[in-house]
């Protein structure tokens, strides 16, 4: 018993002089640091992640982009359906499976097509988004905007479908992933004009062809994206201080 006492202590202090060295001046350790350290180990990477939440290090910089901000690109129809293929109830994939397809297309676009669709990764491998005993709070921005003229409300759920027509290959492709008849897209699409007071489409409105945003569509939905961005960055970040402000983890000492 004291033996195998002292082989789980050797392999704990293993893992923390790892977890020291990759860490920064915040005791921040990256998703794909850890992932490395328990690669090199040979353990399970929740055994890393145990580890490293009881030693006071906090695994930054999701892979896959739950936490952090790592940088993402534009959707992807075929990694979406390889996502797909693997999920189960209300579009859930575990980090496992994501991670498999990202040995396929990259984690790259893995990380994009989730961030840009109704995914919705699950069971990190690390231990990092499981259910906990202590309630977490999740902070959500109902983000939208009202017209003057016409009283309508532009919501982030337009915002967003005005995005999928932007990205994608056809208001089919729009219609199968908003989950909508091509009746009703074309609906949403018209109050959204109204909302706006500018057409959004150009070009053809046949269900197979390209659809184009017009130039005005263009410049709000990037005015738009650029004021829920930092919006959301100053409202998460006041979030975290008064709600999470008092939890302290591991510092490096300044040399």
């Amino acid at each position: 018993m004291n033996g195998m006492n002292a082989a789980a202590v050797r392999v704990r202090d293993r893992v923390v002089e790892l977890l020291d060295r990759y860490s920064d001046e915040g005791g921040r350790v990256e998703c794909r640091k850890a992932l490395a350290i328990s690669k090199k180990l040979g353990l399970d990477p929740l055994v890393v992640g145990r580890i490293a939440t009881e030693e006071g290090y906090r695994i930054s910089q999701c892979e896959l982009g739950q936490f952090g901000r790592k940088k993402v690109g534009d959707f992807d129809r075929k990694t979406y359906e390889l996502l797909k293929e693997r999920s189960f109830e209300n579009r859930k994939i575990t980090c496992l499976d994501a991670y498999t397809v990202a040995r396929e297309v990259g984690l790259f676009k893995v990380r994009s097509t989730v961030k840009k669709s109704d995914l919705d990764v699950v069971d990190c491998q690390l231990g990092c988004f499981t259910e906990k005993k202590k309630a977490r709070l999740r902070l959500m921005l109902d983000f939208s905007v009202k017209s003057k003229n016409s009283g309508k409300v532009l919501s982030l759920d337009d915002l967003k479908l005005l995005r999928l027509i932007k990205e994608s290959k056809s208001l089919c492709d729009v219609v199968s992933l908003a989950g909508l008849s091509f009746e009703t897209l074309l609906e949403r699409i018209k109050t959204i004009e109204k909302s706006l007071g500018i057409a959004c489409l150009k070009g053809s409105y046949d269900c197979s062809e390209k659809a184009y945003l017009t130039d005005e569509a263009v410049v709000f939905l990037k005015k738009f994206e650029k004021l829920r961005e930092e919006v959301e960055k100053f409202a998460i970040k006041r979030f975290k201080e008064l709600f999470y402000g008092d939890r302290v983890y591991k510092r490096k000492e300044s040399l």
